[in-house]
């Protein structure tokens, strides 16, 4: 079992470094709040992590909401996922994630970006800033983007397909019937058909 080993020093010189980087990005008090507190339980939440993840009803329930497809809810499937999380420090990993994301979001460009792709109390584009940038990085490189979602995925909103594909112009938006949030795992046929089409499409174009 995996146990907590940075010392005090180590633990306040990743507060101050965390809490510099968030106020040096221009983050809320909230935000800057929200880092310290994780930070400060990062025992606690690792603990229940483990206790989550290693647990075949947690993975099972959670792939009840990500399929369209009951039936395929199977305990192969719940295993495929289970597994690769009984790695030694995943936990840890997905802590460290979340402060870094705490970290490094919010930028000035946020509010202009919340208002050319709209914003919603629910089902609203999260990371608008992100989601900008990687929209002015597309348009600088002139990079073909397939963005492929199921239309009955309960986990992520539809709408925010269709928001970012208004950024991302001349993107291809699939939204595929009969799928939720794994379409390459519900209708992998039909998932791999789209893709193969929308490669070769654009590499016949480019002339790779």
């Amino acid at each position: 079992m995996l146990q907590p080993n940075r010392s005090s020093k180590q633990h306040g010189n990743l507060l101050s470094t965390l809490v510099s980087r968030a106020v040096a990005l221009g983050q809320t008090a909230a935000t800057v709040s929200t880092v310290l507190v994780l930070s400060a339980l990062r025992p606690v939440i690792v603990l229940v992590l483990r206790s989550m993840v290693r647990s075949r009803k947690f993975w099972a329930n959670t792939l009840r909401q990500a399929y369209y497809d009951q039936s395929k809810v199977t305990p192969a499937a719940v295993d495929a996922y289970r597994m690769p999380q009984l790695v030694k420090g995943w936990e840890t990993g997905m802590v460290q994630f979340l402060l870094a994301r705490l970290g490094a979001g919010g930028t000035s460009s946020t509010t202009s970006a919340a208002a050319a792709v709209g914003s919603a109390p629910m089902g609203g584009l999260e990371d608008v800033g992100l989601a900008m940038r990687f929209a002015a990085a597309v348009a600088a490189n002139n990079t073909p983007v397939l963005i492929v979602q199921g239309a009955g995925d309960r986990l992520v909103p539809t709408s925010n397909s269709f928001k970012l594909a208004r950024l991302l112009k001349g993107c291809q938006l699939a939204v595929m019937k009969r799928a939720g949030h794994c379409p390459q795992e519900e209708v992998p046929e039909l998932f791999a058909d789209i893709v193969t089409s929308f490669v070769a499409r654009h590499t016949a174009v480019s002339g790779v």
